[in-house]
């Protein structure tokens, strides 16, 4: 690999587009360095998204720093980086949060139910007109 990763954000962009990826492999459009977003960051690693300005391709890499070595994928996404970064930083779901969102979800009969799972603290009064 040329460049070294660096740690701040135009380093990434151009680390991504001199080692990762020049092109969409989809269109073979070249990338700019706004077509590349950061989602995830720490001392380790870097989770990169690059989306195509043609087709709208999205491609993630994973960077491991130190090593520099990264693998690119091609992923179906409608969430921009900005909305996904959040969901990293919450890490995995357990086996136990899912089981009790199931059981939870399971008594829900109405709509006021599930609002009330969502944390709605007062269910609403869905009228029904005739």
């Amino acid at each position: 690999m040329e460049n070294a990763i660096g740690n701040n954000i135009e380093s990434l962009r151009a680390f991504f587009i001199e080692n990762v990826s020049k092109f969409c492999d989809k269109c073979g459009t070249a990338y700019k360095s706004d077509n590349i977003d950061i989602v995830s960051e720490s001392n380790a690693s870097v989770i990169i998204q690059a989306q195509c300005d043609n087709c709208k391709g999205i491609y993630m890499a994973h960077v491991i720093k130190p090593l520099q070595m990264t693998k690119k994928i091609p992923i179906k996404l409608d969430i921009p980086p900005a909305l996904l970064h959040p969901y990293y930083v919450l890490g995995p779901i357990s086996s136990d949060e899912l089981l009790a969102l199931r059981k939870k979800l399971s008594k829900v009969k109405t709509l006021d139910d599930f609002l009330e799972i969502a944390g709605e603290k007062k269910p609403r009064k869905v009228k029904i007109s005739r």
